[in-house]
């Protein structure tokens, strides 16, 4: 993605991983603690356009969603 004053530009990749793919590596990482990644996926990635799958994986759908 690119842009100036008088135009802008973008361009859509090839994507080569999938959501599992995304899940996995998320319980993967050891970066963080067990702790902070729970209170990240609870409180800040839920019942995002894209986190449908990860609230249903942590029990975390919303009333709307269940």
């Amino acid at each position: 993605m690119n842009a100036d004053q008088s135009s802008a530009k973008a361009k859509l990749g090839q994507i080569d991983y999938t959501y599992t793919d995304i899940l996995s590596a998320i319980e993967a990482d050891t970066t963080i603690s067990e702790e902070e990644k729970e209170a990240l996926i609870s409180e800040v990635l839920n019942n995002r356009w894209f986190s449908d799958k990860l609230d249903e994986k942590q029990d975390n759908l919303s009333d709307f969603d269940k």
